[in-house]
């Protein structure tokens, strides 16, 4: 037996295991910061799977694994009302061969009041109890959001996005991806080309839902002053209302049909005689809620 061989053997024997070691290294790092701080995390790689999680603690916690070739620098401000971090894959790059790479496996722990900007290429992202504020955009991977942030700013533009909780400000946008928030807000502003958009449970006051083949379904509430708009080229549009509830609809398509199964009143045509058209109030009015499409249909349902 070589010397190479007897010397892998007695690794393994110990429970190490070289292509392990070689393959990818640990992350641990542990730095004090202001309980506000502004927090940034880039990712330069193929695809990394990042946890985030708000605590108690005036401490920034980063542990992990990447890949043996990835570079990972970064550090704080010198008053720790921020810090900088970023992870960058080198020879997944160089060789154009991103398959081949070792996957980035990151959890933060952040003061829960921290403004946090997440930026990655292919990511999984991960975030709990977080009060501060989030802005987090990805090329493809998955964003989930749980908590009660005060904002949020999301973005993908092949993966999907899910929130849940009730965010007073927050825009969540994708190409290809579906959106979908269980909770509410204030100010909310859903959006996807292809994938579909849902709103399941939460109120909402000033909404906004807008995809250019995907289908859109909102089963949430909305106060007496609220104010919804969703727009679909060719994309469905599903409401799921109470019939007690106080608003005022109205509905515009072009080329695709309305249906209401929540009152009598029924669809007309426009005064182009292209368009169908339905208004109605329910509740005495209240809430403006209005819907377009070109070619997807409309239609209102009870809860």
């Amino acid at each position: 037996m070589s010397p190479g061989m007897r010397i892998r053997l007695a690794l393994i024997c110990l429970g190490v295991f070289p292509g392990v070691i070689a393959a990818q290294r640990r992350v641990d790092e542990r730095h004090p910061i202001s309980p506000d701080a502004s927090i940034r995390l880039t990712l330069v790689v193929p695809m990394a799977t990042v946890r985030v999680i708000g605590w108690d603690r005036d401490t920034l916690s980063i542990t992990g694994t990447i890949g043996n070739d990835d570079r990972f620098d970064g550090g704080l401000l010198a008053s720790r009302q921020g810090a900088k971090f970023y992870v960058e894959s080198q020879k997944a790059f160089k060789e154009k061969k991103p398959a081949a790479s070792k996957p980035v496996s990151l959890e933060l722990r952040v003061p829960a009041r921290s403004r946090l900007w997440i930026k990655g290429g292919g990511a999984d992202v991960d975030i709990r109890d977080v009060t501060g504020s989030l802005d987090v955009s990805i090329v493809g991977g998955r964003i989930r959001v749980a908590g009660t942030p005060r904002e949020v700013n999301a973005e993908a533009m092949d993966g999907n996005i899910e929130i849940v909780g009730t965010i007073p400000w927050l825009r969540a946008k994708s190409a290809a991806g579906a959106v979908t928030l269980n909770g509410g807000g204030d100010d909310v502003a859903l959006s996807s080309v292809s994938g579909n958009v849902v709103v399941d449970e939460g109120s909402i006051t000033r909404g906004r839902f807008e995809t250019v083949t995907g289908d859109i379904r909102y089963r949430g509430t909305t106060p007496r002053d609220g104010s919804l708009t969703f727009d679909s080229h060719s994309g469905a549009v599903e409401l799921l209302f109470s019939p007690k509830a106080q608003a005022n609809f109205d509905f515009t398509t072009i080329s695709g049909s309305i249906s209401n199964e929540i009152s009598s009143a029924r669809a007309i045509a426009g005064k182009d005689m292209r368009r169908r058209e339905l208004g109605l109030t329910l509740g005495g009015g209240g809430a403006r809620i209005v819907a377009r499409t070109f070619k997807g249909g409309i239609t209102l349902r009870p809860r």
